[in-house]
């Protein structure tokens, strides 16, 4: 299909031949499935500039007066449950790929790893003040602090797999999914720090990935898991956004051994090791050699802790 051309800007059509074409096309289609991945292959959401686009306009004229009626929309019924989740995903999913696009352009434009480090932290700490209030301008609008607060409502549900449960007012709606695929980013920024920084002289806490691969490998039966407990620990205030430990109660790592070992998401080791190995991938952890932290004598709220491990874990078996 050629690409649709507009009445000037935004989502209204011109009158041509393609564009009734197209109109048509789609609203022969009988499935919300069919009429989406319709939108998807023929870039309907982006061919005019707009990112996220899901609704396209005629212009009609109505007792003199210019109106408009809407022709093509991939909104999901609102009784439909699957139709809301596809429609959440889809925009989350694009969102999410424009931010992973531009921040390669940048990254790619790097020569060093040290240059690439930089750059992905840049990344992680701008994540990381726009879920800070205290980074929210108090002299902004009510509506900027309102976007801001659905935005973090967006973030959040995403990382406890909740997602959107029901439509929103359009500006809550594109704040929810834009935390949403800044959740999603987040993970892609952290999995690259990994993967593709020619991973020889990367920083991760205070060794490099060359230095810490053996570790995280032995411990975990899967790096995915180790990306997970990242996330996870960042989340509970266990450590910051560098992999320094942060928390004030070193007992939440018996917790969290005993439940990745009733997961299998780590291997069984002896507690000397675990001391070890974790004091390597935590900067200023500091354990006790013999892990005197793994006594039941420190107490932590071990329901509250696993209803956030699970949380994070819970599709990665």
């Amino acid at each position: 299909m050629e690409k649709l051309k507009t009445a000037g800007t935004g989502n209204v059509l011109e009158f041509t031949a393609e564009n009734f074409k197209a109109i048509i096309e789609f609203n022969q289609l009988e499935t919300y499935i069919e009429r989406l991945e319709y939108w998807k292959i023929n870039q309907l959401d982006s061919n005019f500039g707009v990112v996220g686009r899901t609704d396209l306009y005629l212009p009609y004229e109505s007792e003199g007066e210019e109106k408009f009626c809407r022709v093509m929309d991939i909104y999901p019924d609102k009784a439909e449950i699957i139709e809301l989740k596809l429609f959440y995903n889809y925009k989350v999913q694009l969102i999410n790929g424009y931010l992973i696009n531009a921040f390669n352009e940048t990254y790619y434009l790097k020569n060093t790893a040290h240059q690439r480090k930089d750059w992905i932290d840049f990344e992680l700490q701008r994540i990381e003040n726009k879920l800070n209030p205290e980074f929210i301008d108090n002299s902004r609008t009510e509506y900027f602090r309102i976007k801001c607060k659905y935005f973090i409502k967006g973030y959040n549900n995403e990382r406890k797999g909740i997602g959107m449960v029901q439509r929103q007012y359009y500006d809550k709606e594109n704040s929810i999914i834009e935390g949403a695929a800044y959740y999603r980013y987040k993970f892609y920024l952290l999995e690259i720090d990994i993967k593709k920084s020619s991973g020889k002289t990367l920083k991760l806490s205070n060794s490099t990935y060359t230095d810490l691969e053996p570790y995280i490998m032995e411990l975990f039966k899967d790096k995915k898991y180790y990306l997970k407990t990242i996330e996870a620990f960042q989340h509970s205030y266990i450590i910051d956004v560098n992999i320094n430990f942060i928390g004030n109660n070193k007992g939440v790592f018996r917790v969290w051994i005993e439940y990745c070992l009733s997961k299998s998401f780590i291997n069984k080791l002896t507690k000397v090791r675990y001391a070890f190995i974790l004091n390597k991938l935590i900067t200023n952890l500091d354990l006790t050699p013999n892990f005197s932290e793994y006594s039941k004598s420190y107490y932590v709220d071990e329901k509250s802790l696993i209803t956030t491990f699970t949380r994070f874990y819970v599709n990665e078996r």
